[in-house]
């Protein structure tokens, strides 16, 4: 059985939060070995890079980039939830990644 994610939340990385807590270790999540695109700020030097799909119950889904050590996470989109923050200013770049 599937850790329920218990709604309501107010906004999808709450839920997020939730459905790692309740599964990570459970068994209720997959990974399938695959590639995942990476570039330099302005799509500079875009290359694949070995990393993990990984399927979460409840409609979350993840790519693990192995080289970065890192993890995006995207939620299904439910419209009746508020709108995300904004984003930071264009440029503002990602702290280290522009010096790979």
């Amino acid at each position: 059985l599937l850790a329920p994610a218990e709604p309501p939340y107010s906004h999808s990385a709450e839920k997020i939060r939730a459905v790692f807590e309740k599964n990570l270790g459970t068994g209720n999540i997959e990974a399938f070995n695959g590639l995942g695109q990476v570039a330099m700020q302005g799509f500079k030097n875009a290359r694949m890079v070995p990393g993990q799909l990984i399927l979460f119950p409840h409609g979350i889904f993840g790519f693990l980039f192995l080289p970065l050590g890192s993890l995006l996470v995207f939620d299904k989109v439910d419209e009746t939830m508020p709108p995300p923050p904004l984003m930071p200013p264009s440029g503002a770049g990602v702290s280290g990644f522009d010096q790979w």
